[in-house]
């Protein structure tokens, strides 16, 4: 049975009010506290309200963002880049082939400033390289050198053992249901973000 995006909000809210009372991050012992208290989840009596989920969610992704932040610190020290933001942009350029530099922004959802000093790191490395826009000539566009395209090979080689310390442990129904939400609200806030940068997080959703 596959579970859905409600159901595992329902469990991210569970497993979070579990840390607040034990501290403990122990799935098996989540399990048990869980098995303790009789927790059922119930669509018709919500046990918690949508503002405190919307806490618990918010809260539990910004730790998770901290676990991963701690691989890739490890990680990357035998990689020439030295961060994942470093990886993302060498990723989106290879999958825009050679974007503008602001396309290369746009995409990885940072601001130009520091943009600019990734590109700039990046460029010193030897694995990306400026173009002229053939149309544009103060548009600058960027490439994957040979170099570029080797260190992403060999980062993505090792990526998957990194995936599956994270990740490996959770069943395919919870990765699923996982994903659906995450898909979901990665779609809505794209096409509020790409649709006007410079408003985005001001928190006025008329202008959209």
């Amino acid at each position: 049975m596959t579970m859905d995006g409600v159901k595992i909000v329902e469990l991210v809210c569970l497993y979070h009010q579990f840390f607040i009372e034990t501290g403990s991050d122990d799935l098996k012992k989540f399990n048990a506290w869980m098995s303790q208290n009789a927790i059922v989840a119930s669509s018709e009596e919500p046990s918690i309200s949508e503002k405190d989920k919307n806490s618990h969610i918010l809260t539990l992704l910004y730790r998770l963002s901290k676990f991963t932040r701690l691989y890739n610190k490890n990680f990357f020290q035998e990689f020439n880049v030295k961060t994942i933001e470093e990886y993302y942009f060498l990723n989106s350029i290879r999958k825009l082939g050679s974007p503008a530099k602001s396309e290369v922004y746009l995409h990885n959802v940072v601001e130009t400033t520091t943009g600019t000093k990734i590109l700039k790191r990046l460029i010193d490395m030897k694995l990306v390289k400026e173009l002229d826009d053939r149309l544009d000539k103060r548009i600058k566009r960027v490439k994957l050198t040979h170099k570029g395209e080797t260190e992403i090979e060999n980062l993505e080689s090792s990526f998957s053992h990194m995936d599956e310390e994270l990740l490996g442990y959770l069943s395919p129904e919870s990765k699923e249901g996982m994903l659906n939400a995450l898909f979901e609200i990665n779609n809505y806030h794209t096409e509020l973000y790409e649709h006007a940068p410079e408003e985005y997080g001001k928190g006025n959703k008329e202008q959209f």
